[in-house]
């Protein structure tokens, strides 16, 4: 359900939030995006 709520309030990026089955959600960012440290988050 929050992530539902998430992915409605990220609008055309809604697509950042993966689901992996079996291991919760995943943060996929875009190409423009800037992510310092690990490529991969995971909540």
């Amino acid at each position: 359900v929050y992530v539902g709520r998430i992915r409605r309030k990220l609008g055309n990026a809604r697509h950042a939030v993966a689901t992996v089955r079996g291991g919760g959600y995943q943060f996929v960012p875009g190409p423009h995006a800037a992510v310092r440290g690990p490529a991969e988050y995971c909540i």
